[in-house]
């Protein structure tokens, strides 16, 4: 099993990054791989990037209720 421990939005001069973390668990529940990391740049056009921006709606909406 894959576990997403964490991941982040970053705006590099390429263009929009999604940085993750993650630990792979067996079917015993030991952990294989632990704090892996990967990244790749989200291109335009893609179904991340329609993601994002509802992410993005929720957080600004958050924000405007404080």
């Amino acid at each position: 099993m894959i576990v997403i421990t964490s991941f982040a939005k970053i705006n590099v001069q390429e263009g929009t990054r999604i940085s993750y973390t993650y630990s792979e668990i067996d079917e015993n529940g030991n952990m294989t791989k632990e704090d892996a990391k990967g990244s790749y740049i989200v291109f335009d056009g893609t179904e991340t990037v329609e993601h994002l921006k509802a992410i993005e709606a929720e957080i600004k909406g958050r924000i405007e209720q404080e």
